[in-house]
């Protein structure tokens, strides 16, 4: 999992990003249709399991108003729900599972 601006990740660092079930949250701001955009990219590179919003500090102004947009653009419902917690919840999931599986136990 990574929280950080997509577009600061080259194209071949978000396609690996998908290729290993990662997941990046976009961190929702004031302006819907940036944040849209970021996560159309994420979305077109990575994968629908891969992007994920991070926060916002006005859940009203800013996961409302994104998630309008990105209806008005045609995500899926389904890629919507993974948006806005199935996909962090996979993630933390696995990592949780991967640490219990490693842990060293006492003999």
């Amino acid at each position: 999992m990574t929280q950080g601006d997509p577009a600061a990740l080259p194209d071949d660092v978000l396609r690996l990003l998908g290729e290993n079930g990662g997941v990046c949250a976009v961190l929702v701001d004031g302006d819907p249709a940036a944040t849209a955009d970021a996560l159309d990219r994420l979305h077109a590179l990575a994968g629908p399991a891969c992007v994920a919003v991070s926060g916002t500090t006005d859940p009203a102004a800013g996961y409302v108003p994104l998630f309008a947009e990105l209806l008005r653009r045609e995500w899926a419902a389904a890629d919507l729900v993974a948006l806005a917690h199935a996909n962090m919840t996979r993630a933390l999931r696995e990592a949780e599972f991967r640490s219990r599986a490693t842990r060293v136990r006492a003999a």
